[in-house]
Order: structure tokens, then sequence, then C-alpha cells
């Protein structure tokens, strides 16, 4: 090969990275709304439809001490997540969706609260539902979808929506990873009461999980001061799961997968 050959190729070599890195520069979104149309597009009809595990859950007074309990959760996408404590037979445990928890004592029902899971759009629906309805569901929060900016987190690159300050925490946020589009951390009222205390949560090791993607621990803090930890084994994802499992009326009636199990 003779010096110009060489030239020639290096050129070439050259604006073919030109262009990939001003084809990724294109592609990064503008704003939430647009970088949530991504995730969706990014995995649609590919996401997982159900998906169980068995979840470490330890809660953290505010003296310190933790109380453990074991809980086993079931998702159906894009908006129901029954959560039971165990042991099964006591019938306690919840049913959560965007807008409200009916909580579940004994098999029956007990309450029902007005505030919904905040996370249900990112576990499920953002990846499964049309746009509109992620965009109303993340409502409640008051992430400014308008606002965004992109930082290094650990040799990753990451979207911060909420804020186009890097290091301000003091305004709901989440974060998502560039590449495998999930979110990786997420500052959120702990209630939709004007001037809530924010709740940081960080969701790590993600495990794919059918199409999709699960992270098997998250980490709740408040005040700086750690009040959860969830840690996930057993995941299993696009599982049989009856309907009536997720029907508060028929709580202790429908076949559940975790029976026998502990």
């Amino acid at each position: 090969m003779t010096s110009s050959q060489r030239l020639v190729l290096a050129a070439v070599a050259l604006a073919t990275l030109a262009s990939a890195t001003a084809a990724q520069q294109a592609a990064a979104p503008r704003s939430g709304r647009e970088l949530i149309d991504q995730m969706r597009a990014a995995y649609v009809g590919r996401w997982f439809t159900t998906l169980t595990f068995v979840q470490k859950t330890t809660i953290v007074r505010p003296d310190d001490t933790r109380i453990e309990q074991t809980w086993f959760e079931s998702l159906r996408s894009p908006d129901r997540l029954r959560i039971d404590v165990a042991p099964l037979s006591n019938g306690n445990g919840s049913l959560n969706m965007p807008d409200s928890v009916v909580v579940v004592r004994g098999g029956k029902v007990a309450s029902t609260r007005p505030e919904g899971n905040p996370f249900l759009p990112f576990v499920a629906g953002i990846y499964t539902q049309p746009l509109e309805v992620s965009i109303a569901q993340l409502a409640p929060q008051r992430y400014d979808l308008a606002a965004m900016h992109t930082l290094d987190v650990q040799g990753r690159r990451t979207f911060v929506v909420g804020t186009t300050k890097p290091g301000d925490l003091a305004v709901p946020q989440f974060w998502v990873d560039a590449e495998r589009l999930v979110v990786t951390r997420a500052r959120l009222p702990v209630s939709t009461a004007a001037g809530a205390a924010l709740l940081d949560v960080a969701l790590e090791n993600y495990v794919k999980a059918g199409g999709g993607w699960v992270a098997v621990k998250i980490s709740m803090s408040s005040g700086g001061k750690l009040r959860q930890i969830e840690e996930y084994t057993d995941v299993r994802a696009d599982v049989d799961l009856p309907v009536d499992l997720f029907d508060p009326a028929k709580w202790m009636d429908a076949k559940h997968w975790a029976a026998g199990i502990r």
C-alpha cells in the first residue's frame, strides 16, 4: 500500500467517525418528552408484559434500627403492581397503580390512597403504553421535561431530566442511562403536596428480563439518611399471571405464583 493510499484510507476513516459522531449528537434528545419517546421506541413490542420477583426489603427507622421483610411482587404491564408481604397466608399487601394504592389487610381492602406508585411508569409503562399516558402519569412528580443536561456517571453517558444545571439536586429529576435507556436515579417528592421533601432513589445492578431490564437493587434516601433498601431475586419475565391476581376483591382466591415458597 502506497503512502497516498494510506492517506486516503485515513481520511475515509476520519470522515466515517465524524459522521457517526454527528449522527449520535443529532439523535440526542432535546427534552424529557423526546427522551421518553425514545425510551418507548427502543423497546416497543419487546419489553416484558409481566414480571415476578422476590424482594428482600430492609426498612431503616429514624433511630437507624432495621426491619427486614420478604415481599412477593407481581407486575402486569403497564400499570398494575401487586405486593404481598410474607407470609402469604396473612393476606397483607397492596395493589399499586400510578394514581392510587389499594391497601389490603387480612385479605380485605382496608383503604385506598389517592397518591399512586410514582415508579410504575419507569418500570414498565414508558416502554409499553402511549407517550401521552406516560407524560400524564409523571406529571404529579413535577419533573420539568423542558430542562435537561448530560452527565458522565461512572463512565456511562447519562441524561438528566428536570434541571439544566449539573449538581442541582434541589428539584425533581430523573436520570436515564443513554445506552440502555433505563432510569438509574430519581429525586421525586415524597408526596404531591407543595414543598414536599425529595426522596432520592438509586436503581442499580440492572439485569436482563425478557426483552427489557430490571434493577435488582434499589436504595431510597431522604434528608441524607438511608430509608429503605430493596434487593430482588428470582426475577422472572413474561410469566403467565391470572387476571384475578390483580383484583383486590379476590386477594386470597387467585392462584399465586409464590404459594409454597416460604
